[in-house]
């Protein structure tokens, strides 16, 4: 059985780890994270856009350890870590913005200016850049976690109408891959330079994972209700899984051998 198909079937059975705690009907996204200072096996955080919050569990028990005032109404989407620091979607923050919060102490420390609702926020292997999507745009902005930053907002695409959704790391940091929903496309940006390497064509492509030799991607595909898997060195898909509806954001477990799924309205 191929390594493929061994993720394939972790989805189908729905061998999940344990995110159900996390996920809510308002919208919480919920990511997986080490963090030293609880429990050992880390924590979750997870955005709520309902209540404008961040909040933080322990992953073995389940039990909150902190809870964070996002700025009023901006119904945080999606947040990442990085270099003990977590970034924050402030989606319909009056401005925009991707708040930077101490993971820690809970301090917001600084928010960056962005282009319209940033989106599917994701970190670089190292936790060297973060990058998020221009929801409504072709941009994708990726921002130095080192002097937090932004070093820019890149067209994804030369699609105008594009949305460019999500924007995952290469393992190398050296490429950004792009899911532009609309326009069925999966692309390669230079995340210091904007360069648009290579676009190829992925129907209904939404969000994505990398695996860890940066050979393969996972792309979710909301609109077709299917997961999508690509050979990044060659351009092409590979292999198509037909899944439950509206599957979204993605998450490969650390040895790869499970992918979680989170539909629009539901975990599975």
């Amino acid at each position: 059985m191929s390594h493929r198909r061994k993720i394939l079937l972790a989805i189908a059975l729905g061998l999940i780890p344990s995110l159900h705690f996390a996920a809510k009907s308002s919208g919480a996204v919920g990511k997986f994270l080490d963090h030293e200072h609880l429990a050992v096996n880390g924590t979750v955080w997870v955005a709520n856009r309902g209540t404008h919050t961040i909040r933080g569990f322990d992953a073995a028990t389940g039990e909150i350890v902190a809870t964070i005032n996002m700025a009023a109404l901006s119904q945080p989407g999606d947040l990442a870590y990085a270099k003990r620091k977590l970034y924050v979607a402030e989606e319909f923050g009056v401005p925009p913005a991707i708040a930077i919060v101490d993971a820690d102490t809970g301090e917001i420390l600084k928010r960056i200016l962005t282009g319209p609702r940033p989106h599917h926020v994701h970190a670089s292997v190292g936790g060297n850049l973060i990058a998020y999507g221009v929801f409504g745009t072709n941009r994708v902005g990726i921002i130095d976690t080192h002097t937090d930053t932004l070093l820019g907002e890149w067209q994804a695409s030369a699609n105008a109408a594009a949305r460019s959704h999500a924007g995952v790391f290469s393992p190398d940091g050296h490429i950004v891959y792009v899911a532009n929903d609309v326009v069925n496309e999966l692309a390669a940006v230079d995340p210091l330079t904007g360069e648009l390497l290579w676009t190829m064509t992925v129907p209904n492509a939404h969000e994505l994972a990398v695996t860890h030799n940066g050979k393969f991607a996972y792309v979710s595909c909301r609109a077709g209700n299917r997961l999508r898997i690509v050979d990044l060195e060659e351009h092409e898909i590979v292999e198509e899984i037909v899944l439950g509806p509206l599957p979204d954001t993605l998450q490969l477990s650390a040895n790869e051998k499970l992918l979680t799924v989170l539909r629009l309205r539901s975990l599975f």
